[in-house]
Order: structure tokens, then C-alpha cells, then sequence
């Protein structure tokens, strides 16, 4: 998962108490994430989002249950965020991730690509990509493999060894 350095969004200081309530458990949040402490981490994303809802706090919960391998609720949340900005790169780039874990190969180009057209500085996106396309090509094989074994007939290879394809 990318580290965000900058959202496109400064949270501001309003003085409101859930402005800053959100902002101190979004920062007990991030540190705790930061040391490993995936669970508590999401549990303080959930506070800072019930006193104000933020892409970051949505971002950082995401990034939170990914480690914890909660991926759909990863992906909701990722998902929220960008409901509430939809031009964070980064952002792209971990749900791009997060579809990379589930096998979701053309989700995660998708993503990869809507992150690069946004910030064509994340070099690391490309080997990203590259590594998706290489998994496309190997699963494409194995389907090919797979059709093989359906469309042959038994009068092709003989009975027995059409039983013994799959093996």
C-alpha cells in the first residue's frame, strides 16, 4: 500500500470539537498503523469517521483492514473515499492492490492506470502493472489448458486418458 505523504484534501482546524476530535483520532490512527497496530488502528478510523467523515480517515481505515485482511471491507472503505475525492492517486493505487490480493486482475489495471493518469510520478505503479499483466498471461494459459480439457472428446484422446486431463 502507498503511504499518503499529502491527500488532495488539508484537514483544517475549525475549533469545532468534532473537527478536532476527528483530526486527534485520525492521528492516533495513523501512528498506530504506522507500528503495526492494524485492529486499534481501525478502530480509532472509526472514531475519527463517526465525529467527521474524511477520505483520509476513510483511506487510512482501508489501508488498515487490508492488513488485516478484511479485503470487502477494505474495499468499502476505499470505495467511500473516493466518493469524497476522486482524484487521490494514491488512493487508486491501494484499491489497485487490494484487487491485485483478490485475483481481480482487470479491476486492478484499472485502478493502477487511473492512478498513473493522476500522478504520473508513481514509477512503482508501472512494476505494479507489469506484475498484474504477467499473472493475466499465466492465468490465460491455464485457461487455455482448461478449455482444452473440455472441448476434447474422448474419441480424440481415448477414454482413459480423457478421464486422466485434469489429473
Amino acid at each position: 500500500m502507498l503511504a499518503s505523504s499529502s491527500s488532495p484534501l488539508v484537514r483544517s482546524s475549525s475549533g469545532e470539537a468534532s473537527a478536532s476530535s476527528a483530526d486527534a483520532f485520525y492521528e492516533l490512527a495513523l501512528d498506530l498503523l504506522r507500528h503495526g497496530q492494524w485492529q486499534m488502528a481501525v478502530d480509532y478510523c472509526r472514531l475519527a469517521i463517526q465525529a467527521q467523515p474524511s477520505a483520509e480517515s476513510y483511506k487510512l481505515l482501508g489501508d488498515g483492514l487490508q492488513h488485516l485482511r478484511q479485503l470487502s471491507d477494505a474495499e468499502a472503505a476505499y470505495q467511500q473515499a473516493l466518493q469524497l475525492v476522486s482524484d487521490w492517486a494514491e488512493l487508486y493505487a491501494n484499491l489497485g492492490t487490494l484487487y491485485v490480493r483478490q485475483q481481480h486482475w482487470l479491476k486492478a489495471l484499472e485502478c493502477y492506470q487511473k492512478a498513473l493518469t493522476l500522478k504520473p510520478q508513481l514509477t512503482e505503479i508501472s512494476g505494479h502493472m507489469k506484475q498484474v499483466w504477467a499473472k493475466i498471461r499465466a492465468a490465460k494459459i491455464d485457461l487455455d489448458s482448461l478449455y482444452a480439457c473440455f472441448t476434447t472428446t474422448p474419441e480424440q484422446v481415448g477414454a482413459l486418458n480423457h478421464l486422466n486431463l485434469g489429473h
